[in-house]
Parts: C-alpha cells; sequence; structure tokens
C-alpha cells in the first residue's frame, strides 16, 4: 500500500471481495445473517487452505506463509507483513553495503 488515496491500493481488496461474491455469496444466495457469517467463515477457510492461486505459482497461502512442520496458525495478513519487513530489511542492506562501497571508493580516489 503506497499511499492514502492511491488507486492501486484498493485492486487487492476489490479483487478478494468479487472473488468472494461470485464464488461464494451469488451461489448460495444467504437469507440470514447467521448464514451468511457461517458460509463466509468456511469460504475464507478454503480460500486460505485450499483454494490455488495464480499470483501464488498455483499454490495456497497456507502453503506460502505457513512452512511446513510449523503447527501454529498464523493469520495470513501477519505473514504478509512478516515477508514485507524481511524485503525492507534486505533494501536497506543493500543500499547500506552500496553506500559503503561508494564512500570506501571515494576515500581511496582521496588517498592516492
Amino acid at each position: 500500500m503506497d499511499s492514502r488515496g492511491r488507486a492501486f491500493d484498493n485492486i487487492f481488496v476489490e479483487r478478494l471481495w468479487r472473488t468472494v461474491k461470485y464464488e461464494d455469496v451469488y451461489l448460495k444466495g444467504y437469507e440470514t445473517m447467521t448464514q451468511a457469517q457461517q458460509g463466509l467463515k468456511e469460504y475464507f477457510q478454503f480460500y486460505n487452505e485450499e483454494r490455488f492461486h495464480q499470483a501464488l505459482q498455483y499454490r495456497t497461502p497456507r502453503e506460502i506463509y505457513q512452512p511446513k512442520g510449523e503447527t501454529n496458525v498464523i493469520h495470513i495478513s501477519t505473514a504478509i507483513h512478516k515477508e514485507k519487513e524481511k524485503k525492507k530489511q534486505k533494501k536497506k542492506e543493500k543500499f547500506t553495503t552500496t553506500t559503503n562501497l561508494k564512500t570506501l571508493t571515494t576515500f581511496n580516489y582521496k588517498l592516492v
């Protein structure tokens, strides 16, 4: 999510809800709120654990964000956040290394 008011920020949420509506809500036509809550709970469990996602190379979110052998259940948004933090850290480390090399190179030129 880039910034407030960006059109691209809503794409992922809009796509999710479109999928939920077409694959669950419209097909089942819930009549009560209790039915809808139970149905959506079951659908999101299916969505995260069984449904293959093209963007994830036809794997499930559970396969991506909960490594094999890990028994505790983690919230998908928490896992996504952790992945983003790892990527930010890698970029930061790469930038620091590059900056240090430039400084070192500049320093070496001054010594010569």
